[in-house]
């Protein structure tokens, strides 16, 4: 073997990992990884060492030590700070002073943090920082004064530290010293943007959305659901999720065009404005010309239905998807575990799971409207049918381009059929009845209407 090859075994524990992070490379100057560790270790370290790695384990783990020994630290000079303002003659608040001071960390997210409120500033009072009831005023006031300065805010500041990149995107400047604060305040003077820090390519403009980061960074399962496991990359989504959990007769903000029924009353804003509008849509995708109410709602459309990026696939049939909900529910199919078919209340019809069945619903209720087409004055039986026809009957947009000719389609399944029938030969339809194939629906509804009329009820 070349000697010149290093050999990935981490500096500390002296094992091999997966992943590692070079005490001496970029990220471990940005984090100070070599400082953290010889203040807290005995042996040496110098740039010459054969082994200058240290694997993400052993950096979680001394990072945590890190912080919580930061954090004691930050506390004994706050306790000392707390006794020098108390009088001397008072022991009897001095003691219920210490009694009441705790210091949790920074990332306990206990049920009650859960359902709070969440705050738009950047820092937030601690436990110590309250107010208490009777507390002598000056100790009030000096407290309120110095809460930058309490433990968990510094310790908290030191994580984004580590853990963010820790420089401006514009201009040479490091952020070595910086809060989160000092970062926005730099943005705003020298380059008149909105500030931020970036984590695993990713940007923060909001201090608590970049501890939320940190944290999951920490504990992976740091805003899992208790009820069904599943994992949220930050506190709002986590609660949004958890208002899922809530049965809808218990949801107090009730729809008054339609059944459904909301935990908060910005859900049920949001439901009128996007359901029952009545409002012109101003947004215009340029790639199909479809209009959205919003700006956020046409770019989440670019996004599932334009862009190629984030696609999912299967990894037994390689089949892509949009969403990580169809991934899950088709490889359940593969695995036999399918069991989630849903019936609805209305028609006794039979749906693949519970996401179908509410499309299915919002269509029984707009059955109740008439659905008229401008053009041509047909009646659709729902608002989702009437864009359908007015996009394939009236439109001469074509959205699906054959990429092995020049025809171009308005149905991803009339494309599909296409390059099925003339470039690629392969089968898309079996019947059912016989051993024919075809590679087009309607040739494989002609063949069982002229066939196989008495077996199968669909084309009688």
């Amino acid at each position: 073997m070349n000697n010149k090859t290093k050999i990935l075994i981490c500096r500390l524990c002296g094992k091999e990992n997966e992943k590692y992070f070079d005490i001496f490379g970029e990220e471990g100057r940005t984090w100070n990884i070599a400082s953290i560790i010889q203040s807290h270790f005995s042996f040496q370290l110098t740039q010459n060492d054969k082994y200058s790695q240290i694997c993400h384990t052993c950096w979680c783990k001394v990072q945590s030590f890190h912080i919580y020994y930061l954090e004691i630290q930050e506390a004994q000079k706050y306790l000392e700070f707390l006794l020098v303002e108390e009088s001397p003659t008072d022991n009897t608040l001095k003691v219920e002073e210490s009694k009441d001071t705790k210091f949790s960390f920074v990332f306990d997210m206990t049920q009650e943090t859960l359902n709070a409120d969440i705050s738009d500033s950047d820092t937030t009072l601690s436990k110590a920082e309250t107010i208490r009831e009777g507390a002598n005023p000056s100790v009030t006031k000096s407290r309120y004064k110095r809460k930058r300065d309490h433990p968990n805010v510094l310790a908290d500041d030191d994580l984004i530290r580590n853990w963010c990149q820790m420089k401006c995107t514009v201009c040479p400047e490091l952020f070595k010293d910086f809060t989160f604060k000092d970062v926005k305040v730099h943005y705003d003077k020298e380059h008149g943007m909105n500030g931020f820090l970036t984590c695993c390519h990713k940007k923060f403009f909001r201090r608590v959305r970049a501890l939320e980061h940190i944290a999951r960074h920490i504990n992976p399962e740091e805003f899992s659901c208790k009820q069904c496991n599943k994992n949220f990359s930050d506190k709002p989504s986590l609660l949004n999720h958890l208002d899922g959990h809530v049965s809808p007769d218990q949801r107090p903000h009730k729809c008054d065009s339609c059944e459904q029924s909301f935990v908060r009353r910005y859900q049920l804003s949001q439901h009128r404005k996007h359901r029952h509008f009545t409002e012109e849509k101003k947004f215009v995708c340029e790639k199909c010309s479809k209009s959205f109410l919003t700006k956020s709602i046409l770019q989440s459309h670019i996004r599932s239905v334009h862009s190629n990026t984030n696609v999912l696939m299967c990894d037994v049939c390689a089949k892509t998807f949009k969403s990580k909900q169809c991934l899950k529910q088709h490889i359940l199919k593969h695995r036999g575990e399918d069991t989630t078919r849903v019936q609805c209340t209305i028609c006794s019809a039979w749906l693949k799971h519970p996401n179908s069945l509410r499309g299915h619903m919002t269509r029984h209720l707009e059955a109740e409207i008439e659905h008229i087409c401008k053009e041509c004055g047909k009646t659709a039986p729902s608002r989702q049918a009437l864009r359908s026809h007015q996009r394939y009957i009236h439109s001469n947009i074509k959205l699906f381009p054959c990429t092995l000719c020049t025809k171009s389609f308005k149905k991803s399944l009339t494309l599909k059929e296409h390059v099925a029938s003339c470039h690629t030969g392969e089968v898309l339809y079996h019947c059912p009845f016989c051993t024919k194939t075809f590679n087009s629906s309607a040739n494989l509804y002609s063949h069982k209407k002229r066939m196989h009329q008495n077996n199968d009820k669909s084309v009688a």
